[in-house]
This record gives C-alpha cells, sequence and structure tokens, in this order.
C-alpha cells in the first residue's frame, strides 16, 4: 500500500545555508467555531532544501517525507522564479 505525500505551498521566510535548511510559511484561514468568522493562521515549517539557490520571498512547493532530524521532515520539490 502506498501513500500520497502531503503537498503545501509557502513563502520562504529565512534561510540557512551551512545546514541546508530554511523556513518556510504557509498562510491560511480558518473558520471560528462559535463565532463562524473567518481567521488568517499562519504555520511555520522547517524544509530540507538540497542545493537549491533561495531566496527570502520565494515561493515554494513542499512536501513531507522522511525526518532529516528532529525538527525536519519536509523538503522543497518546486522554487519559482524570482521576478
Amino acid at each position: 500500500m502506498t501513500s500520497i505525500p502531503h503537498l503545501k505551498q509557502g513563502i520562504i521566510d529565512s534561510i540557512n545555508e551551512s545546514q541546508k535548511s530554511a523556513f518556510v510559511e504557509i498562510k491560511g484561514m480558518v473558520k471560528h467555531p462559535l463565532y463562524h468568522k473567518r481567521i488568517k493562521r499562519s504555520q511555520y515549517l522547517r524544509v530540507h532544501t538540497h542545493d537549491f539557490k533561495l531566496h527570502i520571498g520565494q515561493k515554494v512547493d513542499i512536501k513531507q517525507c522522511r525526518k532529516y532530524s528532529k525538527t525536519k521532515s519536509w523538503e522543497i520539490i518546486f522554487k519559482d522564479k524570482v521576478s
């Protein structure tokens, strides 16, 4: 039985090139359970960058993978070109 990896899109928030890792911010909206108002939420994930040349503010696609460290279990699969 094969599992489908989780895919997400986010924006590079900070980069640590010596450890080949970056923080990616993923923004979303959730509905308040009582008041039914939509609230902005953001999630920060540490991702493995391989040897990509990344810039802060760049859009990337990430997928869940094996654990690279205690907090890093995502990797970048695609990056958009910087304008």
